[in-house]
C-alpha cells in the first residue's frame, strides 16, 4: 500500500471523482511515440504505468524518475 497525502497525485482525486479513464488519450500518444523512440523517460512515474507502456512497446531504454520515497519503493517493486 501507498501512504500519500490527498495533493500528491491528481489520479487519486479522479479515481474518487469516477472519472478513471482520464489516461486513455494521453497513453495511446505515449504508446505511438515510445514505438519509435530510443530512450522514454517518465517522470513523476508514480507507480509505473508509462514505463511499463514504454517497455511493452520495446522502447529499448526506459528511465523512470519518482521522487517521493513511498511511492518510488513501490515504483521498484512495480518494475522488478
Amino acid at each position: 500500500m501507498v501512504e500519500s497525502g490527498p495533493r500528491d497525485d491528481h489520479y487519486l482525486d479522479l479515481e474518487k471523482n469516477q472519472i478513471a479513464d482520464w489516461e486513455d488519450e494521453s497513453l495511446a500518444v505515449w504508446i505511438e511515440l515510445c514505438k519509435h523512440a530510443d530512450f522514454a523517460i517518465d517522470v513523476g512515474a508514480y507507480l509505473g504505468i508509462y514505463s511499463i507502456v514504454a517497455a511493452k512497446v520495446d522502447c529499448p531504454r526506459v528511465l523512470a524518475i519518482e521522487p517521493n520515497p513511498k511511492t518510488y519503493e513501490q515504483l521498484k517493486k512495480m518494475l522488478l
